[in-house]
């Protein structure tokens, strides 16, 4: 890979056999490095590196190869922990094997490596480690409590690994990609425009979408590896770099539909909206809010927010948000609403915050508190909504 010079160095790569790994293994190659990977299998005999056929998982048989590789050379510069495997399921319907094998080869299988390479690397006074975690040990999301669980303990142990090691001058670090090319994540893939779906993110999973607008490729992932390992991080170590395309560290926003406060205000022209005087002014990361005045246009005899600029204040902001979830071809109308009023309020203007309480596939809720201009709640409602399409 340009930039990156390994020549003369040992590297070793787990989960090389495909993806993240292979990608990994190969830039190393490119970038001069005499390559050991490891996977359970290897299709064909075409890889440009060495290859030993290992499960990781097995404690006992990886002893026996790292014995028996280490006796052939003087040093180990880079170990590369990326073999994993992902299994789905919420927490009450996961089975215990699918459990069990997660952490058996997500963290057993980087112990494994670490137990039986962290004397070599104490004997040769320097080398670096790169595991791969995931950003789903950051930020958990439902169906993947073994997957994330699993790369959180993981991030854990890399980094107590680094810290017993640091006094050795090995650097021991993290990448936690996001949604990745590979096969794993194309498993998880069961329609024509997947990849799209997965950049714009499924807030019923509360996964969020990539505001770089696409997935990663495996040799993104790669480059950030070699990166690390590199002398060009020579003073960089227990550190976790996610790499998402900022979809956990960046915009963290919920809504599937982007737009900008002009264009949610230029739904409102020539409609009841703009009529009461109702104007967006913020896009949070799971909220939406606006403005109305109080004048001769919502005034009522008791006060705004006892009749219909109550109403229509409400179900103007709701229905909003809940198109604002809603994919192409999809739509939503209001099924139910109900109001508390705490305070009326005669003069001045309110603020409305929108937020969700329940998002499903055909039905959604939502909650949205008014505020007077002291910041006083004087009213709360709930809007339920159906999605249509």
């Amino acid at each position: 890979m340009a930039g990156f010079d390994f020549r003369g160095q040992t590297v070793w790569v787990t989960g090389a056999g495909k993806g993240i790994g292979y990608s990994t293994a190969l830039a190393f190659v490119e970038a001069g490095a005499q390559v050991t990977g490891f996977d359970l299998a290897f299709d064909g005999a075409d890889y440009p590196f060495a290859t030993e056929v290992l499960d990781v998982a097995d404690a006992q048989q990886v002893a026996q190869v790292c014995e028996r590789l280490l006796a052939g050379t003087e040093r180990l510069d880079v170990l590369v922990n990326a073999a994993g495997i992902l299994r789905m399921g919420a927490t009450d319907a996961l089975s215990l094997a699918d459990w069990q094998q997660t952490f058996a080869v997500n963290v057993g299988g980087a112990f494994n490596l670490f137990q039986n390479t962290m004397a070599q690397f104490r004997r040769q006074q320097g080398g670096a480690i790169v595991t791969v975690a995931s950003d789903a040990a950051h930020t958990p999301r439902i169906g993947m409590s073994a997957y994330g669980a699993s790369k959180a303990a993981l991030k854990s142990l890399a980094l107590t690994v680094g810290l017993e090691l640091a006094s050795a001058g090995v650097r021991c670090n993290i990448v936690s990609p996001g949604s990745t090319d590979t096969d794993m994540q194309r498993t998880l893939w069961v329609s024509d425009d997947a990849e799209q779906q997965r950049i714009r993110g499924f807030a019923e999973q509360f996964k969020l979408g990539i505001p770089l607008g696409k997935i990663a490729r495996p040799q993104e992932i790669a480059s950030t590896i070699l990166f690390l390992a590199s002398r060009s991080a020579s003073h960089i170590t227990l550190q976790d770099i996610v790499v998402d395309g900022g979809s956990t560290l960046g915009h963290r926003m919920i809504w599937k539909r982007h737009l900008t406060l002009d264009e949610l205000n230029a739904t409102s022209d020539n409609t009841l909206v703009a009529h009461l005087g109702i104007i967006y002014t913020h896009i949070g990361e799971d909220s939406l809010e606006a403005v109305m005045p109080v004048d001769s246009r919502t005034h009522q005899p008791f006060g705004l927010l006892h009749g219909g600029a109550s109403a229509a204040l409400a179900e103007t902001l709701g229905s909003m948000a809940g198109f604002l979830m809603t994919r192409e071809g999809q739509c939503v109308v209001g099924t139910e609403l109900n109001a508390s009023h705490h305070r009326p309020v005669s003069q001045g203007q309110v603020r409305a915050v929108c937020q969700p309480l329940h998002l499903g596939r055909q039905s959604q809720s939502w909650e949205i508190v008014v505020f007077d201009e002291q910041g006083r709640r004087c009213c709360t409602c709930r809007l339920g909504t159906a999605v249509l399409g």
